[in-house]
């Protein structure tokens, strides 16, 4: 069983989705993170919104995260 951290940090520079507890999704790619699962995703939009800036950066929290869904298909 892989660790929630160690597969994080094996996942910059991919794909994710981020859900967070109040619902909102985050689509993007993991940029950095630290060990507090702080996440800064790149050229991420929000709840799949077309309208988002291509080059957006997003920082989340740790501890507001609920749900980080690897290995999405590019």
């Amino acid at each position: 069983m892989t660790r929630p951290l160690p597969a994080i940090y094996s996942s910059i520079g991919k794909e994710v989705i981020v859900i967070c507890k109040d619902g909102t999704e985050y689509a993007g790619r993991i940029f950095e993170v630290d060990e507090n699962m702080n996440i800064v995703l790149s050229d991420a939009k929000i709840n799949g919104n077309a309208n988002s800036e291509k080059d957006s950066l997003f920082l989340l929290r740790g501890m507001l995260i609920s749900i980080v869904r690897l290995n999405i298909q590019e």
